[in-house]
């Protein structure tokens, strides 16, 4: 093979103009073998303040490898309401973003008509979908507004004025006005009487955040906000513990999610069984927690969800709630003592 001359001005420019050919169809093949998804502004804001691994997931894959989409995908994301709107990628349209092809489906729905299921399973749990559903239902909000009640307000949560839609929230013991309840077969408890919650309504830390959405209560949850009166392991003494004690909905998981995001927020505890989780960083707290400064005299006690007390006062003792169970401690659900009196507990009668 005779060796190129640099003195053969012509022929050396032939050979790097070809070089530099090759080069540049090797990097528009690699590049041309990038898929872009195309997606408004508003719905990057959107995934953006969802800030999960799904939301992520997708504004990180919106230029992908062509391996990893699958054919005729969705192109030019955006949403109406709560589906996600899009044209096929096959479509050639003047104006993709307004035209009358554009089909709708539920967010999680489109991730799987975007990418393979190779390439979700590879970096997505089922778990991480169902959260994303959640918060994509809970980032809609327009129509919905938290409320906090204290006091005789408190009532309101559990539909004394007829706040729920009784036929479709949570069945509980705690409600009022069961009857319509009673004859759909949805409940079989007896009406709760408001001295039960005596208990909720003269403590100071205690009090109840509502969902409202179209003047309807959706969802509630029993705020607690006690002193802890002790170290013990993860509980510092001193410090004051305020939690959401139990979720209650209408039935949608949204509303919960909604509730329990806006305590996030505030930097409230959520109770998860005996124990309760840290807003920032969802680590579940270890140790028992012993808070005081609640009122425990009352003669009969409303159904409290998973918390204990200890209510007799020794000299140097302090009385407070817990969530560990013991001898000395009683479960404040539906409790009566100096002669208190519950119609029904636990579905037996006393």
């Amino acid at each position: 093979m005779a060796l190129l001359e640099l003195s053969d001005e012509g022929q050396l420019n032939h050979h790097l103009k070809g070089f530099y050919n090759n080069l540049i169809n090797t990097i528009k093949t690699k590049k041309d073998n990038k898929m872009k998804i195309e997606i408004s502004n508003i719905f990057k804001e959107r995934l953006t303040k969802i800030n999960d691994k799904v939301s992520n997931f997708l504004l990180g894959n919106l230029e992908i490898d062509e391996e990893n989409v699958k054919s005729n995908y969705p192109q030019y994301l955006d949403f109406d309401g709560n589906l996600v709107t899009y044209i096929n990628s096959n479509k050639k349209e003047n104006d993709p973003w307004g035209c009358s092809t554009r089909q709708g489906t539920k967010a999680v729905k489109v991730l799987r008509k975007v990418y393979t299921e190779k390439f979700i399973n590879e970096n997505l749990t089922q778990r991480d979908i169902e959260n994303f559903v959640a918060s994509w239902n809970a980032s809609q909000t327009d129509t919905c507004k938290i409320v906090v009640y204290k006091g005789w307000d408190i009532l309101k949560a559990f539909n004394f004025s007829n706040g729920l839609d009784i036929l479709k929230f949570q069945a509980s013991c705690a409600n009022f006005k069961q009857e319509k309840a009673k004859e759909a077969g949805k409940s079989s408890w007896e009406e709760p009487m408001a001295k039960w919650f005596y208990f909720y309504i003269y403590n100071e830390g205690i009090s109840t955040a509502v969902v409202i959405e179209n003047d309807i209560i959706k969802s509630r949850s029993v705020i607690f906000s006690g002193e802890q009166i002790e170290d013990n392991k993860d509980y510092k003494k001193g410090k004051t513990y305020t939690f959401l004690n139990g979720l209650y909905s209408e039935g949608e998981e949204k509303y919960k999610h909604i509730l329990s995001e806006w305590a996030k927020e505030k930097g409230y505890y959520r109770k998860d069984g005996d124990h309760l989780i840290d807003p920032k960083n969802n680590n579940i707290l270890s140790g028992i927690f012993k808070l005081t400064g609640f009122k425990l005299h009352y003669k009969t006690y409303p159904p409290v969800d998973s918390i204990c007390a200890k209510l007799d006062k020794r000299p140097g003792e302090d009385s407070y709630i817990s969530n560990h169970f013991s001898d000395n401690l009683v479960s404040l659900y539906k409790y009566k003592q100096n002669g208190g009196l519950h119609k029904q507990k636990n579905r037996q009668e006393e």
